[in-house]
C-alpha cells in the first residue's frame, strides 16, 4: 500500500509538472516542451512566415544576418538596425548576402528604417555590399548610413551585384527602389558604385533591372575600370531612373559621376550627378565623364538628365572627356554646368553656364509636373520625391 502512495505521488508531482511547462506556453514564455515544436526559422525572425503576405521580420543584427539562410524568402524590416557589434564591426566585417552559388532571389522591404554602420573589409572578394548578388530580387527602401565598404570587383554599399538574367521574376520587375546610402566610403578594384556594383539586366527589354528613386552620398575609389557614383556598371536592358548621387569618385577608366559605364542596351533616364570625378592613372585613364565614362551611340542612352561635377584627369593625353559623357553620343536633352566642369565638349552633352542651370527653361522637355522641381535662380533640379532634402546648389 505505501508503495502505491508513493507511485501516485511521483505521477501527480511529474503532472503538474508538465502541466507548468505546458502553461508557459499561454505565458509567452518559451520553454523547454515548446521549443522542442517551433520551427527553427521562426526562431530567427521577429515574426512572420517568409511568405509575400507575412514576410519575416527583421529587427536585429542576428536576425539581418539569418536572411541569407532565406534566399528565396520575403522579408521586412521593423526596427532600425546598428551594425556596430560583433561580429559585424571588426576583422572582415559584415558577410554580404548571396554570392555565386546561392543567390538572394527574394524581397527585402527596409521599410524605411536605417542600417547603420555597415563594415565590410574583404579586399580580395568579389561580390560585396549588404547583399552580394542577387538574382531577380526585389530590394525596396533600405537606408544604409555610416558604410565603409571594400572588396575587390563588383563592389557597392548595398549591392555588389545584381540580375535578373534568371528571370525568377518578371511580374513585377525586379528593382532596387527608394534605397540609398549616405555617409560612405566604397572601395574596390573593378565594377564599383557608392550604391550598386554591377546592374546587369538580362539581356532581353522583357527582363529588365531597374534602380529607381535611390541615391548615394558617398566617396568611391576604384584602382581599375568603371566606377560610379551610383552604380559602377550598368549594362544588358538595366535601367537608373529618377536617381542621383552626390559623391567623389575615382578610377583608372570608365568613371562617372553617376554611373561609370553603361552599354548593351543599359540606359540612364531622368537622373543627375553633383561632386567630383576624377581619373587616377597619369598614363592610362581615359573614358571620363561627370554621368558616365562611356554610354551607347544610341539615341535615348542618356535622356533628360544633368551634372555639376568637377572634372579631372591624371592623363592629359586622353581624348574621352566629357563634361556629361567621356565617351558615346545617345544624349537626348542632357545638360552640363560647363563652368563647374572646365569642360566644353559638345555632341554628348549641352554645355551650359551655371546661371543658365538655375533656369527651369533651360531644360527642354523636361516634366516639372510629376517628376521634377527646381528653385529658379537658386538650385539645379531635383526630383518631387526627394522631399526638399539634399537639394543640389552652386
Amino acid at each position: 500500500m505505501r508503495r502505491k502512495k508513493i507511485a501516485f505521488i511521483l505521477i501527480f508531482t511529474l503532472t503538474l509538472t508538465i502541466g507548468c511547462y505546458r502553461s508557459d506556453l499561454f505565458n509567452g514564455t518559451l520553454d523547454q516542451v515548446s521549443l522542442l515544436n517551433i520551427n527553427s526559422s521562426e526562431m530567427h525572425f521577429a515574426g512572420g512566415d517568409g511568405s509575400a503576405g507575412n514576410p519575416y521580420q527583421v529587427a536585429t543584427p542576428a536576425q539581418l544576418n539569418n536572411v541569407r539562410n532565406y534566399p528565396d524568402a520575403h522579408f521586412i524590416q521593423i526596427a532600425d538596425i546598428d551594425l556596430n557589434v560583433a561580429p559585424y564591426n571588426s576583422g572582415a566585417g559584415w558577410e554580404p548576402i548571396g554570392n555565386t552559388t546561392s543567390q538572394f532571389i527574394g524581397t527585402y522591404d527596409g521599410a524605411n528604417h536605417t542600417i547603420t554602420n555597415l563594415y565590410i573589409n574583404r579586399s580580395l572578394q568579389d561580390y560585396v555590399g549588404l547583399f552580394g548578388y542577387t538574382d531577380g530580387a526585389i530590394i525596396q527602401n533600405v537606408k544604409l548610413d555610416v558604410v565603409n565598404v571594400q572588396g575587390h570587383n563588383y563592389v557597392g554599399g548595398l549591392l555588389g551585384y545584381t540580375t535578373n538574367v534568371s528571370q525568377r521574376v518578371a511580374d513585377p520587375t525586379p528593382v532596387v527602389e527608394n534605397c540609398s546610402v549616405t555617409n560612405g566610403n566604397i572601395s574596390g578594384t573593378n565594377s564599383v558604385g557608392g550604391l550598386v556594383g554591377y546592374s546587369y539586366g538580362s539581356g532581353y527589354s522583357t527582363y529588365p533591372s531597374i534602380i529607381i528613386h535611390c541615391f548615394a552620398l558617398a566617396t568611391v575609389n576604384g584602382s581599375g575600370s568603371n566606377i560610379g557614383g551610383l552604380v559602377g556598371t550598368n549594362v544588358y536592358s538595366a535601367t537608373v531612373s529618377q536617381s542621383f548621387a552626390q559623391t567623389i569618385v575615382s578610377g583608372v577608366s570608365f568613371v562617372g559621376g553617376l554611373v561609370g559605364y553603361s552599354l548593351y542596351g543599359g540606359k540612364i533616364l531622368n537622373s543627375y550627378a553633383t561632386g567630383i570625378v576624377s581619373g587616377i592613372n597619369p598614363a592610362t585613364s581615359d573614358n571620363i565623364g561627370g554621368l558616365t565614362g562611356l554610354t551607347e551611340n544610341t539615341t535615348g542612352s542618356v535622356t533628360n538628365s544633368y551634372v555639376s561635377c568637377v572634372i579631372s584627369n591624371s592623363n592629359l593625353s586622353a581624348t574621352n572627356i566629357g563634361g556629361l559623357i567621356g565617351s558615346g553620343t545617345g544624349v537626348t536633352s542632357s545638360y552640363y554646368d560647363s563652368d563647374v566642369s572646365g569642360q566644353s565638349d559638345t555632341g554628348k552633352g549641352v554645355p551650359t553656364t551655371t546661371a543658365q542651370m538655375l533656369q527651369q527653361t533651360t531644360y527642354s522637355g523636361w516634366d516639372f509636373a510629376t517628376t521634377w522641381q527646381i528653385d529658379i535662380n537658386v538650385s539645379y533640379p531635383y526630383f518631387l520625391w526627394q522631399g526638399g532634402a539634399y537639394i543640389p546648389v552652386p
